[in-house]
């Protein structure tokens, strides 16, 4: 069992170095053989320090995930998997409009990969399955895939 110094260093150097969320930091204290006091008084002592900040670890993730384009339920999952709490899950607001100029991107990222989308069932169901592993839910693709049709007519 390691002492209280030797964890709170670890501790200290997982969240200035790989920007962990406070639940994360417990995970790897728990596995390092930490007791539950132990680990909330580190986890209070960074927090106190501002070396731990889930809020600003929240918004580097949401920001880093949008400028890939993401559709919002990728990004939901992934906040998920990262560990954040439901009060922050919350405070992510879901814009139908960047969605949508999202989704635009992909469709046409992905209609260069299935070009006979138009024509095929088989392309057209590989590009919704596209547009399905970027996080894009149905209603969004359907609107997409019958304004980007349209305008492929027009040039």
């Amino acid at each position: 069992m390691k002492s209280y110094q030797q964890l709170y260093r670890y501790a200290k150097q997982l969240a200035l170095k790989w920007k962990h969320t406070a639940s994360k930091i417990k995970e790897k204290l728990l596995l390092k053989g930490a007791s539950s006091i132990e680990i909330d008084k580190i986890i209070f002592s960074l927090i106190n320090d501002k070396v731990l900040d889930d809020n600003k670890c929240f918004e580097l993730d949401v920001f880093a995930m949008e400028e890939k384009r993401y559709g919002y339920k990728r990004i939901k999952e992934y906040l998920c998997k990262k560990g954040y709490g439901r009060e922050l899950l919350d405070k992510y607001i879901f814009n139908k409009d960047i969605e949508k100029d999202n989704c635009y991107y992909h469709f046409f990222k992905g209609s260069k990969k299935y070009k006979n989308y138009k024509y095929s069932d088989v392309e057209r169901e590989k590009l919704i399955n596209y547009l399905k592993r970027n996080g894009f839910n149905d209603t969004i693709i359907t609107e997409v895939i019958k304004v980007g049709i349209k305008y492929e007519d027009v040039m």
